[in-house]
């Protein structure tokens, strides 16, 4: 289920953001293939259509892969260590109707801290 496109939904209502923190910027968009390639781009603002475009011609320098435990871990050659993340698929729901809640198929991406202990959750949706 991961290849394909895929958006960060905005689950902090309007929360205030550092624009130069692009860890937990508004807007972000990350694309697998199925061959083990990825890419993220982020933003403060909504993606243009001249951005989407740079995004979709951009190289997957980026190498990932998911072992059973739903551990997803992220290579790139410019990196000191890989970034591991638990991914996990949302199967129950409780308000589809607000667009910030998740929805069943949403991709939720977890990092944890050296102790183990959650540091920070983006939930993704499959891009239409």
């Amino acid at each position: 289920d991961l290849p394909g496109v895929w958006q960060m939904v905005d689950m902090t209502h309007s929360a205030p953001t550092d624009p130069e923190d692009k860890l937990f910027a508004p807007y972000q968009i990350f694309a697998f293939d199925r061959k083990g390639g990825m890419k993220h781009m982020t933003s403060a603002k909504p993606f243009t259509e001249g951005q989407l475009a740079l995004f979709d011609s951009a190289p997957e320098v980026t190498r990932y892969g998911v072992d059973r435990n739903g551990i997803l871990v992220l290579v790139n050659p410019s990196w000191e260590a890989p970034l591991k993340y638990q991914c996990r698929v949302v199967t129950k729901t409780k308000d589809e109707a607000d667009p910030k809640s998740p929805r069943a198929g949403d991709l939720l991406l977890t990092s944890t801290d050296d102790r183990g202990r959650e540091a920070w959750s983006k939930l993704l949706r499959k891009a239409p």
